[in-house]
């Protein structure tokens, strides 16, 4: 992720939605959780288990991903059954969270992809 932990604990302590506590419990998390579950994500095959999304489809990938590379999430994408339509996305200045490097842009690109109902 290209999002320095300085900057994501200052988005959490800035919510109303969150407390103390429960920076706490995600810095706790952050610095220990997700290296017990690498053996399993990398034992996963999504192309044999997910082959069909039955929802319209909307993948966003961070260019800089070091985590799920463009090219790993290309070849899932271009491999699952997709009947109600999808459609991939790659933002160039982001890495594993879009959705906080590049906000704005992640929150058109959501828009514009399922508009609410006032929208359609």
């Amino acid at each position: 992720m290209n999002v320095p932990v300085w900057r994501l604990g200052g988005m959490l302590i800035r919510a109303p939605e969150y407390s103390l506590g429960d920076l706490r419990r995600w810095l706790d998390g952050a610095t220990r959780g997700s290296a017990r579950m690498w053996p399993d994500y990398r034992a996963r095959d999504l192309i044999t288990e997910v082959p069909m999304m039955p929802v319209p489809m909307l993948l966003i990938s961070g260019a800089q991903d070091l985590n799920t590379p463009v090219e790993l999430a290309a070849e899932w994408f271009d491999a699952v059954e997709a009947p109600q339509g999808k459609q991939h996305e790659v933002f160039d200045r982001s890495g594993h969270a879009p959705f906080l490097s590049e906000p704005e842009r992640f929150a058109r690109s959501l828009r514009r992809f399922a508009p609410g109902p006032e929208r359609r």
